[in-house]
């Protein structure tokens, strides 16, 4: 086994990987640097994947800082890999947790961040073996030494002023955590049902609120008569549409209405949550039906899971930050965002829970049900072929009574009914 090694400070990591990347070289780059040890893997000049024991840039923490998956989604999967004695990657791979193209998108962004901050290094060691681990020969990421030095070199420069930048982050992190941010109120129509529903209301003084207003008492006969409902006859006043589908069912269509209203004018980002948020909504509810929980209240969960990125969105508009610094927020903050909405609308506990835990559901201390339904749901929504992969996260439902191939079938339904609601 060849190596070479010495000090950064005379050979920095760049001449490190230009040298490999000129001479086609296989092997292991070692860097070491404070404490910190980064490994880069190449085969003919090509980085292959990495390694690293710094906080942010080990596999599993990137994949849940980019929002790609849930940790604990990695850690099941991390724990089944070494079980089955098989790198992680291919577990994901093979488990179609990840396909080829995602995971290749992620480890290339990764070993840009670590190559990033090792372009710092002006002191250090670095050896390079022409060892390579077979797991790692001739696998999905083959990427050019030269273009990630090129992709971590403009990082670098973008950084540069990421003093104030990282300062900025710390600063909105604290606010979100401190719920120091404007929150919207509860739309009109809600509070006013919500206050005559706590008054103990009648059916017929909430069928009065809804149908003042003309647009939303269509907006549920559409839906009522859309094929997720699959009623034998169509539906032509509100009072059948309860005695269809129930005072919850209708009252929960005025809350999706409501709720989308909030996204009026807004731009395509805001837009595209409020159709996923539908979509959770519905399945949430199919899920519920399927596994014996509360559908209605799985129809609220499934619809509000996201509504903290709506809030953050607009809270970080002004603000001077990196593409990647505002996603991150984003992704790591959103959940508490809603569920802070959450306290203010004054919604119930499992509702709350939900939003909170929507991406960790183990970590619910009450309603973990709810929380688990959300998580699928929220899945299923982005990519409907994924329940095999992620329901191994679940604990608590009575998944043996859910069916793939019905709830499959179903998502075309769904979509054309949420459809019916912008």
């Amino acid at each position: 086994m060849k190596s070479i090694q010495g000090e950064l400070g005379l050979m920095p990591v760049r001449e490190v990987m230009e040298w490999a990347e000129t001479y086609g070289k296989s092997g292991t780059l070692h860097i070491i640097y404070a404490g910190v040890e980064k490994k880069f893997y190449l085969q003919e000049g090509r980085v292959t994947f990495l390694t690293s024991n710094r906080k942010g840039e080990r596999v599993g923490e990137f994949l849940a800082g980019t929002g790609c998956l849930d940790m604990l989604m990695i850690k099941l999967a991390i724990t089944e890999s070494q079980r089955r004695g098989i790198p992680f990657t291919s577990y994901l791979l093979t488990e179609k947790i990840l396909d080829r193209c995602q995971l290749e998108e992620v480890i290339s962004r990764l070993v840009i961040v670590a190559l990033a901050d090792s372009l710092r290094w002006d002191e250090g060691t670095f050896s390079f073996t022409s060892q390579l681990p077979p797991a790692l020969l001739n696998g999905p990421i083959q990427l050019k030494a030269g273009n990630v030095l090129a992709l971590a070199g403009r990082l670098l420069e973008q950084s540069q002023p990421g003093q104030a930048s990282q300062a900025l982050v710390k600063k909105l992190a604290q606010r979100i955590n401190d719920g120091d941010f404007d929150l919207p109120p509860m739309p009109d129509i809600l509070a006013r049902l919500n206050n005559c529903l706590g008054t103990d209301g009648s059916a017929h003084e909430v069928m009065k609120i809804i149908m003042a207003d003309q647009i939303l008492t269509v907006k549920i006969l559409k839906v009522v008569n859309s094929a997720f409902y699959a009623l034998p006859n169509p539906v032509t006043s509100l009072q059948h549409a309860i005695a269809y589908v129930g005072f919850k069912a209708i009252v929960n269509i005025v809350t999706a209405h409501a709720v989308s209203r909030l996204y009026q004018g807004q731009n395509e980002q805001l837009r595209e949550i409020l159709r996923h948020s539908l979509l959770s909504a519905f399945i949430a509810k199919r899920i519920a039906q399927m596994v014996g929980f509360d559908e209605e209240e799985a129809f609220v969960c499934g619809l509000l899971h996201d509504i903290g990125k709506t809030v953050l969105i607009n809270l970080l508009s002004g603000e001077e930050l990196t593409t990647i610094a505002r996603e991150q927020l984003i992704t790591n903050y959103h959940p508490l965002a809603g569920a802070l909405v959450a306290v203010k609308w004054n919604l119930p506990l499992v509702v709350k829970q939900a939003i909170r835990f929507h991406h960790a559901p183990d970590q619910a201390p009450d309603y973990q049900e709810a929380a688990e339904i959300a998580f699928l749901a929220n899945h299923l929504a982005h990519e409907p072929g994924r329940l095999e992969s992620v329901r191994i996260a679940c604990t608590q439902l009575k998944l043996d009574t859910l069916n793939p191939e019905i709830l499959a079938a179903d998502l075309e339904q769904i979509q054309a009914t949420v459809a019916t609601l912008f």
